[in-house]
């Protein structure tokens, strides 16, 4: 099946990327540095040959743990409420749908999405929202509320680590039913303790991936 997402790939070109707390435990691995995970996700591509990554819906991750933007409440937050998908920066990233921008911003602080997108997508199942997090900066300029997006255009492209809250470059995607009154942003992690209520708000995006 074809990406809708990554123009001129298939379903083949992607890797799956573990990032489970067992599977990192069980590799006694420690990725609590940017050197650290990119060297990890380009091994993993290396091994299965592929040039894309992909994976970790409603995935419990140990990766959070050092991060203040995960960890400033009683609850920690290491179950991860989208699929990332692992390719170079500057990658850029189709619509998969018909749309409008529902919102944007640059989410700047470390581990944070960076530059994010929110289109609202109305024929999917009486509508339904689509974030897509870790941009580029220059995705952000030339947007604007309510603008119309069609299937197929670029949405955006995957930023570096200056532009994607400091992570290795990679897209993280999200759909969400109802976004509430978040504007430019919406929890792409939770805690177990939430972890109930997120299940009834985010989608497994797989499904609306490939065609």
């Amino acid at each position: 099946m074809n990406s809708l997402l990554l123009q001129n790939f298939t379903e083949t070109d992607f890797a799956p990327i573990d990032l489970s707390i067992d599977w990192i435990s069980q590799q006694n691995l420690i990725l609590d540095t940017y050197e650290s995970l990119e060297h990890y996700i380009n091994k993993q591509l290396s091994v299965a040959k592929k040039p894309l990554g992909i994976g970790g819906f409603l995935e419990k991750r140990s990766i959070y743990q050092s991060s203040p933007h995960f960890n400033s409440s009683e609850k920690e937050r290491n179950i991860h409420l989208g699929i990332d998908i692992w390719a170079p920066s500057d990658t850029p990233i189709s619509m998969p749908f018909d749309g409008i921008i529902h919102s944007f911003a640059f989410n700047g602080g470390i581990q944070d999405y960076g530059a994010t997108i929110i289109t609202y997508n109305e024929t999917l199942n009486d509508g339904q929202y689509i974030l897509f997090g870790h941009l580029s900066k220059k995705d952000l300029v030339h947007i604007e509320v309510g603008m119309p997006v069609k299937k197929g255009m670029t949405i955006g492209h995957l930023g570096n680590r200056d532009d994607n809250g400091g992570w290795p470059p990679h897209l993280h995607i999200q759909v969400i039913l109802d976004i509430k009154d978040h504007f430019g942003d919406y929890p792409g992690v939770c805690s177990e303790v939430d972890l109930a209520y997120y299940k009834t708000q985010v989608l497994d995006p797989h499904q609306y991936l490939f065609q």
